[in-house]
């Protein structure tokens, strides 16, 4: 079953994740991200598994993704949750398997992603900003 996670591989499973945090744990709290290969290869696949253990049941709500590039932000989207995942998403522990195209013009630099979900009250649902260099 597809969980809360799969919201984080909206745009970011795109780049490369050299470490991630915790901006904010709500209802889901996410334990792991690895990627392969690591460092990502542009024009190559990105394989993303996030994990975690969702303690509520997601009815809907909104992802919101923010990527900065050398502390300039570049791109920011905000869309339905349902978009992404298959809801109602059920509590309890979530794998999430993942794979993108790595684009092949992304600019070297340094880069801060974050992604905050919130549910379908505007509850904090969780928050991740990732960080990574090209």
């Amino acid at each position: 079953m597809k969980g809360y996670i799969v919201c984080l591989l909206a745009l970011f499973v795109a780049l490369a994740i050299a470490g991630w945090s915790s901006c904010g744990t709500g209802t889901f709290h996410v334990s792991n991200v690895v990627i392969s290969p690591n460092p990502p290869r542009p024009g190559q696949n990105l394989n993303v598994q996030i994990t975690g253990t969702a303690s509520a049941v997601l009815t809907g709500g909104t992802v919101s993704i923010s990527v900065a590039w050398d502390g300039i932000t570049v791109k920011q989207i905000n869309q339905p949750v349902c978009t992404i995942v298959s809801c109602p998403v059920r509590a309890g522990p979530q794998t999430i398997n993942h794979s993108v195209a790595f684009p092949s013009a992304a600019p070297s630099g340094s880069y801060v992603v974050t992604i905050k979900i919130t549910n379908q009250n505007g509850g904090l649902v969780s928050c991740v900003n990732v960080t990574f260099n090209i």
